[in-house]
């Protein structure tokens, strides 16, 4: 499945259990409140506090099943199980990776293809990546990669991503 469906499904979803959660809310609060009627002149607040939560509570797994029955529920959870899962989220801008797209993979880092640096941003800030011996580029470390990649057809601006 496309990013695209994937996003379309993700909306979906995210909209359909936003309308659950307000039927959900109102009627948690409407039993809260025909709850508080009925206790409120024979006991304690802490009594009417604890009894308002159970209710509250109760009317939430009753919507709860309501919303797993539902076939608007059932389809969107459908899509988005269909639309698969992404490998990770770029820690840039939180846009969803799927496999077979380009993207960075840093050392604590994951980046999508907009977000990974260039080579000229390697050489510009050379030690936040790292050599072959695992410690920080050097300057001189980081230009030989570049050469390399320009000497292979590549130009200096190009990411660094994996294809």
């Amino acid at each position: 499945m496309s990013k695209e469906a994937w996003k379309a499904a993700k909306a979906n979803f995210e909209a359909v259990g936003e309308k659950f959660e307000g039927l959900c809310n109102k009627a948690m609060d409407d039993a809260g409140a025909e709850r508080v009627a009925e206790l409120r002149d024979d006991f304690g607040a802490a009594y009417v506090a604890r009894e308002v939560y159970t209710a509250m509570n109760a009317e939430r797994a009753k919507q709860a099943a309501r919303r797993d029955d539902d076939p608007e529920w059932i389809e969107a959870a459908t899509r988005m199980d269909e639309a698969g899962e992404p490998l990770f989220h770029c820690e840039g801008c939180m846009e969803p990776i799927f496999e077979g797209e380009a993207y960075h993979a840093g050392e604590d880092v994951g980046l999508c293809a907009n977000c990974a640096p260039s080579y000229a941003d390697m050489i510009a800030s050379h030690e936040n990546f790292r050599g072959e011996n695992d410690e920080p580029m050097t300057v001189e470390e980081a230009k030989a990669v570049a050469d390399a990649h320009v000497a292979a057809g590549g130009s200096i601006d190009d990411k660094m991503v994996t294809p």
